[in-house]
């Protein structure tokens, strides 16, 4: 399952790459994220997964009538886990990258986490 996830993000992220160039940031991001593998979850992870879990664009938080076949999609490419339904990255995978940040900034919302600095 992980394979066809990260095949079809490429795909459909490459063609982002080719209009912008800082696609392949995400895509990096992506894959790395399949292959980190931690018993104890750092309290930065944890963190940003609480806020993600309570977030009103997490995919389980948003009420039936209103998710779109995309959101669908991409939940089912997630392995149907929680996923955030702005930038359709899976919660579980998104949260343990230090380089990411909450996508509410992409619809002109205030993010809840920031890029990890330590």
């Amino acid at each position: 399952m992980n394979i066809l996830l990260i095949l079809s993000a490429l795909i459909i992220i490459g063609y982002h790459f080719i209009e912008n160039p800082q696609s392949f940031v995400k895509i990096k991001n992506i894959i790395k994220s399949r292959f980190i593998y931690r018993k104890d979850v750092p309290q930065w992870v944890a963190d940003r997964r609480t806020h993600c879990n309570g977030c009103k664009y997490n995919f389980k938080n948003k009420k039936t009538t209103q998710r779109s076949i995309k959101d669908y999609w991409w939940y089912g490419l997630n392995g149907f886990k929680t996923q955030c339904t702005i930038c359709q990255c899976a919660v579980k995978h998104k949260t343990k990258i230090k380089d990411e940040y909450c996508s509410l900034e992409n619809i002109g919302e205030k993010i809840k986490w920031d890029i990890y600095d330590n």
